[in-house]
């Protein structure tokens, strides 16, 4: 049946382990995107940021169906060779997790920069508690911690998080140096800020008061683990599994 199938082939987002999966690090929302069609042509490989909201209008449009009105554009016009406009960034999003916790965080992300945007964090230490911490991966980590500073500093920033925190990809890919207050990055800082709240205020987002919070300095106070929760983290060496 290849000959008359549309297939589409993608990921879950983001592996279990400490900074990608239920965050908004760049391991969080980064996997692969390949559609395959009857009479589709040579092969062709594109570079513009897209999201999975995406894909159900591409289908449509390569299936001939008209859409309603939904989330996500159609990746057809890339394909045959447009632009559009706002390719250049996407926009992710964490709330509740699979343990019924809720870790809201918010992303801005282009090619070479990340605004991420935490009303969970306090900018001091939380217990930050998802189900992917269970394994062995942040065991080790904790227990690096204890002699390399280095290594204590990156286990400190995902259990605390900061409320907002911008990374300059091209020199800091792993995400490692908040440059939220560092003047060279102040342009592009305002730019994914003035984005992040017009699609806050456009979908009406829940977190958006607590996003003028932040941009006011203030600090929010956020339910992490309400009724229905289970609370904390799991406490157990088992592999890394996902919920």
């Amino acid at each position: 049946i290849l000959d008359d199938t549309l297939v589409v082939v993608t990921s879950d987002h983001g592996m279990p382990f400490p900074f990608s999966e239920a965050t908004c690090y760049r391991n969080g929302s980064w996997c692969p995107l390949t559609i395959r069609w009857p009479g589709m042509g040579a092969p062709q490989t594109f570079q513009e940021m897209t999201q999975r909201t995406d894909i159900m209008p591409t289908l449509l449009d390569l299936l001939g169906i008209k859409k309603p009105a939904m989330d996500g554009r159609s990746l057809l016009p890339l394909i045959k060779g447009e632009k559009q406009a706002n390719r250049d960034y996407i926009i992710n999003n964490v709330n509740g997790v699979a343990n019924g916790n809720q870790w809201p965080m918010r992303v801005v992300q282009t090619k070479t920069s990340a605004l991420i945007v935490s009303p969970w964090s306090n900018g001091k230490k939380r217990f930050f508690g998802i189900d992917s911490m269970g394994g062995l991966t942040l065991k080790a980590m904790e227990e690096a911690a204890q002699t390399n500073p280095r290594i204590k500093k990156r286990v400190e920033q995902y259990l605390s998080g900061y409320p907002m925190a911008f990374y300059d990809l091209v020199t800091d890919p792993d995400q490692r140096e908040n440059a939220i207050n560092n003047p060279a990055h102040s342009a592009e800082i305002k730019r994914l800020q003035d984005i992040l709240m017009n699609y806050m205020v456009t979908t009406n987002d829940p977190q958006l008061e607590n996003y003028k919070t932040i941009l006011a300095g203030g600090v929010c106070d956020v339910e992490t683990a309400p009724k229905g929760g289970r609370g904390g983290r799991r406490k157990n060496n088992s592999p890394e599994t996902a919920d």
